[in-house]
């Protein structure tokens, strides 16, 4: 029996795969299921589209889980987010406005982001 985090996966993908056929999509799978990529999307006069699927989360304060792309050179690999309550699958679930109400970017004496958040009602 699979984890539940790999039949999780496995059934957002498959939930997006069906969505996309439904939208007149090609897909083209990964091979062997590896990679950068869970698969391609064709349509006729469009450029192909680069696929990674990710499950739609939350943190336990409710603000949404953002996946950043896996960067491979000369892609451009969308993701693919599918809620698994409510079957929604869409490109762009990113919501940064919610997040930054609640946190801040901490930054160096150079004003560059170290990569690090601090919860709006806490004191630096």
């Amino acid at each position: 029996m699979l984890p539940d985090k790999h039949r999780q996966g496995l059934t957002s993908e498959l939930l997006a795969k069906t969505y996309f056929i439904d939208q007149g999509y090609m897909v083209y799978s990964a091979e062997n299921g590896l990679g950068p990529i869970d698969f391609i999307l064709i349509k006729e006069n469009e450029e192909p589209i680069h696929v990674d699927v990710k499950t739609f989360s939350t943190r336990s304060d409710g603000t949404k889980i953002c996946r950043t792309g896996k960067k491979l050179k000369g892609f451009n690999i969308k993701i693919a987010y599918v809620d698994l309550k409510t079957k929604e699958v869409s490109f762009n679930m990113r919501d940064t406005r919610q997040f930054h109400k609640k946190y801040k970017q901490i930054r160096n004496e150079k004003g560059h982001f170290t990569g690090k958040f601090l919860k709006k009602n806490e004191v630096e």
